[in-house]
């Protein structure tokens, strides 16, 4: 008798077992890949800001870009004071903030300091690990806000001091006067613990700044005062890493701490800092001064 030329069950069942374990095997070794894709694509990005502050600072004698101002010739020693009631546009590092009539808020990032300095902000804005809350972007939309185009943050609170005693005018330092700008943060992955929806959210980094691990000591800084504030470094690689550009330019993945924040809450975010060693510290923040 003539076998029939097709499989038996027990055979279609051994092929998909196989089947299903490579899958299984395969899946999570795609998806390494695929972070590892946008962890490179978020390195280049971050790579091309540094390249753009380092365009801003030759145009601009050197200086670093100041955190936010609105005066947007701050680094110009006669431009003038101004304080936050002042009409018209605030310009920060990363978007230019424009208030209308109606009190909605454009924000752009192409216009912002650093934006004019990049081929093609559009492009480098947004890291490819990480997308806002859509309940977010839903409830900005509702109020006619822009949705901000940029995952990052900038380490402005240690490398300026104050002007006209109002943190709305950053004087930046130059960036010869720089302590080590190879181990001086510039930007790096950011957000910030969002519960406004009543949930706890990663959203983007309301103020664009970063915050030091540590509590500053120097109240000179650009920064509101003597303290540490909410950790906001965002580690979106791998839930323990963030990429970072250093004032030099170089740019690298680094461990995100969690050990000074223990409320739960930052460790499900993987919302923390960045320092060497094993005990807080602002060496990697603070810009200092050449002595």
């Amino acid at each position: 008798m003539t076998r029939p030329n097709a499989f038996t069950l027990i055979e279609l069942l051994v092929v998909i077992s196989i089947i299903a374990l490579l899958i299984g095997i395969l899946l999570p070794v795609l998806g390494a890949a695929r972070e590892s894709a946008r962890q490179a694509q978020c390195l280049s990005n971050l790579r091309q800001m540094g390249i753009g502050t380092t365009n801003y600072s030759i145009e601009w004698t050197d200086h670093l870009m100041p955190h936010a101002s609105v005066h947007p010739r701050l680094q110009e020693s006669g431009a003038p004071i101004t304080t936050p009631t002042d009409p018209g546009a605030q310009t920060s590092w990363c978007v230019v903030r424009i208030f209308n009539p109606s009190f909605s808020v454009d924000r752009i990032f192409g216009e912002s300091m650093i934006g004019r300095y990049l081929s093609s902000p559009e492009d480098v804005g947004g890291c490819p690990s990480f997308a806002p809350p859509a309940q977010l972007v839903e409830q900005l939309r509702a109020f006619d806000w822009a949705i901000p185009e940029i995952d990052y943050a900038y380490n402005g609170r240690m490398m300026g001091v104050t002007r006209g005693g109002t943190g709305m005018n950053w004087f930046p330092f130059r960036l010869d006067e720089l302590k080590d700008p190879s181990k001086t943060i510039l930007i790096a992955d950011a957000g910030d613990l969002n519960n406004q929806l009543g949930e706890n959210l990663v959203s983007f980094n309301g103020e664009f700044e970063m915050q030091p691990p540590a509590p500053d000591t120097l109240p000179e800084r650009a920064g509101n005062g003597p303290t540490s504030g909410e950790p906001n470094v965002h580690g979106r690689h791998g839930n323990t890493t963030a990429n970072t550009v250093w004032a030099d330019g170089h740019a690298s993945n680094e461990k995100v701490r969690f050990e000074e924040h223990p409320d739960a809450i930052y460790l499900e975010l993987k919302l923390g800092d960045l320092y060497e060693g094993d005990v807080a510290t602002n060496d990697w923040w603070d810009g200092g001064l050449v002595p």
